[in-house]
């Protein structure tokens, strides 16, 4: 199934957001003293990753 260059681009788009946010998940836990804010950014942005990923296979 051939997909169109936009799910391609948004799924590079939803990685490059992921990889963005995590650094806010060392922010969140370090300096909030937060660790189940610093779980859920993480592992948030760990499902963001994975979505785009997928999205840029089926986009090939």
């Amino acid at each position: 199934m051939k997909w169109s260059n936009g799910a391609y681009y948004f799924g590079r788009f939803l990685q490059l957001l992921a990889l963005l946010s995590m650094p806010s998940a060392i922010w969140v836990g370090h300096f909030g003293h937060n660790e189940r804010g610093a779980i859920v950014i993480f592992t948030g942005s760990l499902a963001l990753f994975f979505i785009g990923w997928l999205l840029t296979l089926f986009a090939r």
